[in-house]
């Protein structure tokens, strides 16, 4: 008697790995990656998992607080081939300032200081007397929010703010000359901070005699056109 029987053998092979180190700052990420050689369909284990988008896939992304050497695993069936890569994490410059918040009338100042391990630069750089030192003077005619910014060596940044509240302010003269000697000719309050405003001027008995709304306005002492007697006038700003 004869027979014949057959049997398939599926040969599997350890495949070649490439990685690369990465450099990183703090809190920056960082896409991780192993080429496999020949190509073909693996599966794929990164340990350690931590820090890391997908833990089983060629790419993932890293995310470490820290340096973090991780070692990743590719089976080509029952056998497998490793390799290890490092992802180097650069620590953050310090960087705080004060104060923090402050409430200021127009035309005042503040001073901004910066404390940190590394040069500052202060940014935006209106109304700031200095923009590369620790500590600079603020006098805003707007609400700012400014940012001190750090850099280290390695090109990792870190910042903090500071920000600044004007309040509106105004001064109302308390008398004026309209007599055509260019000297004083016109009733008009200063405002400072204000985009718009209403005033009123009445006379002695509650007439309104004058009404304007531009911050740029004023009054030249005249009532339809023809001068009003030299008297005691109330006015009103809203």
């Amino acid at each position: 008697c004869k027979g014949a029987a057959s049997i398939d053998i599926n040969v599997f092979y350890p495949v070649t790995l490439d990685t690369r180190d990465t450099v990183i700052c703090e809190k920056d990420l960082a896409h991780i990656q192993v080429t496999v050689s020949p190509p073909g369909v693996y599966t794929y284990t990164w340990n350690p998992p931590s820090g890391l988008s997908n833990p089983f896939g060629w790419n993932p992304i890293a995310n470490p607080p820290v340096t973090t050497h991780y070692t990743v695993t590719v089976a080509n069936g029952p056998c497998f081939s490793k390799d290890t890569l490092n992802v180097v994490v650069f620590p953050l410059p310090v960087v705080k300032v004060t104060p923090h918040m402050s409430e200021v009338f127009y035309g005042e100042s503040v001073t901004l200081v910066a404390q940190s391990n590394y040069p500052v630069t202060w940014t935006p750089a209106d109304y700031l007397s200095c923009v590369n030192c620790y500590t600079t003077v603020a006098t805003p005619e707007k609400n700012m929010t400014y940012f001190a910014i750090a850099v280290n060596e390695l090109g990792c940044q870190a910042f903090d703010t500071a920000r600044i509240e004007v309040e509106p302010a105004f001064y109302v003269p308390n008398t004026f000359t309209p007599n055509y000697d260019q000297l004083n000719e016109v009733f008009k309050p200063l405002f400072s901070g204000y985009l718009k405003v209403d005033v009123w001027v009445f006379d002695r008995w509650g007439n309104e005699i004058i009404h304007w709304n531009d911050p740029e306005g004023g009054w030249d002492g005249t009532f339809h056109g023809k001068p009003v007697q030299e008297d005691t006038y109330v006015w009103k700003i809203v």
